[in-house]
């Protein structure tokens, strides 16, 4: 009848579905069968009913658990080893970030200090030169002030620039011009 009513419509439009069709009926002939766990089948049959094997369905149910809590606890075993290991993985993971994280810091911190180190040899050899005027001896003064301020053993605050985070990396860390961009 289905079948019938696919044919019809396949006629009339091309988007009709095929029924889905049971291949097998199983008529029921009083007979009772059952598998446990796909290893020991029971039936009824004409030497003996199903009834009277009582015993032997407890012992294969018995078996049958017993296969079943040994793979579920393996199955559980290789489960907590696999996320022991995913955690030993993140833990890693995470020491590694953070050591690349400090060194990288560290990288930072030392280019801060060589900077400030190089003004002071500016400003040193400036001195040196000798005969400094006011405007120059004011000069000097800031251009220390901006030295403290790079180092990062003084880590002076400037009144512009605020507090200087010597971990950051020089192009975070790159002073720019103040002003309106038209981006």
């Amino acid at each position: 009848m289905q079948l019938l009513k696919y044919e019809e419509d396949k006629r009339r439009s091309s988007w009709a579905s095929k029924p889905k069709i049971r291949k097998y009926d199983y008529v029921y002939n009083g007979r009772i069968s059952f598998s446990v766990y796909a290893a020991k089948n029971f039936r009824d049959c004409k030497s003996y009913v199903i009834e009277d094997r009582l015993g032997d369905i407890m012992i294969a149910f018995y078996e049958a658990s017993d296969i079943l809590r040994q793979e579920r606890e393996a199955r559980e075993e290789a489960e907590r080893k696999r996320q022991e290991e995913e955690r030993r993985k993140v833990e890693r993971r995470q020491r590694f970030n953070a050591e690349v994280e400090q060194t990288l810091a560290l990288e930072n911190l030392s280019e801060d200090y060589d900077t400030a180190c190089k003004i002071r040899r500016y400003i040193a050899a400036v001195e040196a030169f000798g005969n400094l005027d006011p405007k120059s001896m004011k000069w000097v003064e800031w251009a220390k002030a901006k030295a403290d301020w790079y180092d990062p053993t003084i880590a002076r605050e400037d009144e512009f620039f605020g507090k200087r985070d010597h971990e950051k990396n020089s192009d975070q860390k790159k002073l720019e011009r103040n002003g309106y961009k038209w981006w």
